[in-house]
C-alpha cells in the first residue's frame, strides 16, 4: 500500500503542481491581455485625436479667408494706429484736409477683469468741398468696423468778403470763390485687448 500511496502522492503533487502552473498561466494571460487592451485604447484615442486634429485643419484651412476677413474686422490695441491713418486715407482721397485732433481711451478698473472691449473716442476735423466732407461721413458711417458717430459738426468757413458766394451750374458749385466746408466728427470705437 505504501507504493499506492507513494503513486497517490506524486500524483498529488503533479496536480498540484500543474494546477499551480495553470493558474499563474491564466493570470499572466490576463496580465498581458490587460496591458494589450491598455495599448491599444491608448492607440485608438491617439488616432482619435489625429481623426480630430484633422478635421480642425481641414475646417480651419476651408473657412482662412472667412476667419481672417472677421478678424480684419476686429480692432485691438495694435490694429488701433492704421485704423486710425486708414480713416485719414479715406478722408484724403476725397480730396479733404484731414486732422485727427484726438484720441482717447475710456479709463477702466484694472482691477476687474474685463471681457468686454475698451472704447476709443477719436475726434477729426476736415476742410474741403461739399461733397467730399458729405461723402467722408456717410463712408465713417459706412465703415465694416463699427463706429459709433457720437456727433459732428458741418460749417461753412468764413465768408469772402463779395456778395456773391456760390452759384449753382448744371448740378456744379461755381462763383468767384469756391467755398470749403469744415467738420468736426466725434467717433467711438471698440478695441479688443
Amino acid at each position: 500500500m505504501s507504493k499506492n500511496k507513494t503513486i497517490i502522492f506524486l500524483l498529488s503533487a503533479i496536480f498540484f503542481v500543474v494546477l499551480a502552473i495553470l493558474v499563474y498561466g491564466v493570470y499572466e494571460i490576463r496580465s498581458e491581455n490587460q496591458k494589450i487592451s491598455d495599448i491599444s485604447n491608448q492607440a485608438d484615442e491617439a488616432t482619435r485625436e489625429s481623426a480630430v486634429a484633422g478635421s480642425i485643419r481641414s475646417i480651419k484651412n476651408s473657412y482662412a479667408p472667412s476667419i481672417n476677413k472677421i478678424e480684419s474686422l476686429v480692432i485691438t490695441s495694435d490694429k488701433l494706429v492704421p485704423f486710425i491713418e486708414s480713416i485719414e486715407k479715406l478722408g484724403k482721397d476725397m480730396g479733404l484736409t484731414i486732422k485727427t485732433t484726438s484720441v482717447s481711451l475710456d479709463k477702466t478698473d484694472s482691477s476687474k477683469e474685463i471681457k468686454y472691449p475698451s472704447r476709443v473716442h477719436i475726434s477729426i476735423e476736415t476742410d474741403g468741398p461739399w461733397g467730399g466732407s458729405l461723402s467722408f461721413l456717410a463712408a465713417l458711417e459706412n465703415l465694416p468696423t463699427k463706429v459709433f458717430v457720437d456727433s459732428t459738426s458741418l460749417a461753412l468757413d468764413a465768408a469772402p468778403s463779395d456778395s456773391t458766394l456760390l452759384t449753382l451750374t448744371k448740378g456744379k458749385l461755381a462763383g468767384p470763390t469756391v467755398r470749403s466746408w469744415h467738420t468736426s466728427t466725434n467717433i467711438t470705437v471698440s478695441i479688443f485687448k
